[in-house]
């Protein structure tokens, strides 16, 4: 999960590296067209053996941890943004915003750790009449906690959504119509930063 946890800590609980042997292995995109090859995108999550990374090409691809063997890949739909992956539960989660200076389209999207195949997408409602475009955007990584996602969106809002549907359970509107940091998720709070220079902590229950 991205900076560790759903309380973005940053703190991981492993081993230290006891002795560089070298390179285990490296794996090439499968991709690359006409001598390009699109750079991958940051975000990497990793969980029961299975490495998850993608590019600026729009590709999400499940790689085995010991050997880097590409078992699947997944195409987002003209994936222009970074995304940052979260693995929970054999399901990956994660959020993505396809954009140029006409239109904008965000999702957040439910995929099998094993087989890279969809389980469901819920396309964030944005008013395109009040969006900013703003290519500096910050970017959100989901949040799952109890079978929860929280997610910030460009449209100023705070999401939870139901794990296993996809269903929206409560939204909370912030000032503005500025995108939303990652969450960070307490025990009874989820704490989000927006551009609208505001810190927010909402109550979850």
């Amino acid at each position: 999960m991205y900076r560790a946890n759903s309380e973005r800590t940053g703190f991981y609980e492993t081993t230290g590296v006891r002795r560089f042997k070298g390179i285990k292995w490296k794996f090439r995109q499968s991709n690359a067209v006409r001598g390009w090859t699109p750079s991958w995108n940051c975000g990497i999550a990793s969980d029961n053996g299975i490495v998850c990374i993608s590019n600026s090409g729009g590709n999400l691809y499940g790689l085995t941890s010991q050997t880097g063997k590409e078992i699947w890949t997944h195409k987002l739909k003209k994936c222009n943004d970074f995304v940052y992956p979260v693995v929970a539960k054999n399901t990956i989660y994660l959020s993505y915003r396809q954009m140029d200076y006409k239109t904008v389209d965000e999702y957040l999207l439910a995929i099998d750790l094993y087989s890279g195949q969809k389980k469901w997408e819920f396309k964030f409602p944005l008013n395109l009449k009040t969006f900013t475009f703003d290519f500096a955007l910050t970017y959100s990584s989901p949040a799952v906690s109890n079978d929860v996602i929280f997610v910030g969106s460009g449209n100023g809002y705070l999401y939870a959504i139901n794990a296993l549907s996809g269903e929206v359970i409560w939204s909370f509107k912030t000032t503005k119509n500025k995108p939303l940091t990652t969450p960070a998720v307490g025990k009874d709070i989820v704490a989000v930063y927006s551009r609208d220079g505001y810190l927010y902590a909402i109550d979850i229950f």
